[in-house]
């Protein structure tokens, strides 16, 4: 019993770590989705966020947009993703976009 609870234990805090490092690169998926779409300006603005966050250089975020650049090479060209993770990514992108329209759109007074 004693086991059951330390591995339960140690599988959540790792469970935890894992999603607090992936909303960490979160906007590195972002920008590498973006530069496999090939939408220069999301991708400019991804990436300026990246910057100002200080995960531009590091490893984590390299590897985070690599990935997500496959995923929307991917999707752009057949339509369809391949896992759990990829959906994430695009769902993060679609997000982004969203909220950048959102937030330009309520600038613009007619």
């Amino acid at each position: 019993m004693k086991v059951k609870c330390f591995l339960f234990l140690l599988f959540y805090m790792f469970s935890i770590n894992a999603y607090a490092e992936e909303d960490k690169y979160r906007i590195c998926f972002i920008q590498g989705y973006f530069a496999g779409e090939g939408d220069k300006f999301m991708n400019g603005l991804a990436t300026h966020i990246s910057q100002k966050k200080g995960v531009l250089t590091e490893p984590m975020c390299s590897t985070a947009h690599q990935v997500a650049y496959k995923v929307a090479v991917k999707f752009n060209s057949t339509g369809k993703y391949d896992s759990a993770q990829d959906y994430k990514i695009i769902k993060y992108a679609t997000d982004f976009r969203e909220k950048v329209n959102i937030a330009i759109s309520s600038l613009i007074k007619y």
